[in-house]
C-alpha cells in the first residue's frame, strides 16, 4: 500500500524531531540538491535548438564545408 503525500511529511517531520541541528542541516541541504536536480532534468537537446535554426543542410554539405573550404588555403 502506498502511503499519501501528506503521511510521508507527517513521517518525516516526526522523524527530524529527534535530530541535531547539523542533522536538520544536512536533511535540507539533501531536500535542495533534490529539488535542484528535479528542475535539470529538462532535455539538453532544447537547451541548444535555438543555435540550430536556418536552413537545413545535407551531410555532403557539411563535409565540403568543413574540408574542402580548408584545402582551397
Amino acid at each position: 500500500m502506498r502511503t499519501n503525500h501528506e503521511d510521508l511529511i507527517a513521517k518525516v517531520m516526526s522523524s527530524v524531531g529527534g535530530l541535531p541541528a547539523f542533522r536538520i542541516e544536512e536533511l535540507l541541504d539533501y531536500i535542495e540538491f533534490q529539488k535542484n536536480r528535479e528542475e535539470k532534468t529538462e532535455d539538453p537537446i532544447l537547451k541548444v535548438a535555438g543555435v540550430l535554426s536556418g536552413e537545413p543542410i545535407s551531410s555532403k554539405e557539411i563535409d565540403e564545408e568543413l574540408y574542402l573550404s580548408h584545402s582551397r588555403i
